[in-house]
């Protein structure tokens, strides 16, 4: 719990809970935004067996992703990055339904030792990566 409220304290990691209206004493998942670079801030999220396949990965994520883009005041963010592992189609399904792209071209390197899919979501819900001069798809110049 320090490590929590130290990241809030800082403004570079802020952690959500996951409840449900059945209980909300009973966590059944996490949600962190942990800030990087200027205006960017890396997104991960999980959620207990017994409540997968009900959409509450999707809603908990929609909703701190609007939170970091639009609503907090803490640090300003225009960008979001979600990583995942590649074979996690749950995961890949979670991430569409929340508007997290793929890039056009992959990333350079990839964290060590996980084949991830890195997608990203910009303050207006879509992709925005530079390829070449150009925005990939779903980007706006």
């Amino acid at each position: 719990m320090a490590v929590q409220a130290a990241g809030w304290d800082s403004a570079t990691r802020f952690s959500f809970a996951v409840v449900t209206g059945v209980n909300d004493r009973a966590p059944v998942g996490h949600v962190v935004v942990k800030v990087g670079a200027v205006g960017v801030a890396e997104v991960g999220y999980w959620t207990a067996a017994y409540v997968r396949g009900r959409g509450i990965a999707a809603r908990a994520l929609e909703t701190v992703s609007q939170w970091a883009l639009s609503t907090q005041g803490l640090v300003p963010l225009t960008r979001l990055d979600l990583l995942h592992a590649e074979d996690n189609r749950a995961s890949c399904r979670v991430a569409e339904k929340c508007s997290y792209l793929l890039p056009a071209a992959p990333p350079a390197t990839r964290p060590a030792g996980i084949d991830t899919y890195a997608r990203r979501r910009d303050a207006s819900g879509h992709e925005k990566i530079r390829v070449g001069g150009q925005f990939g798809p779903g980007g706006r110049t």
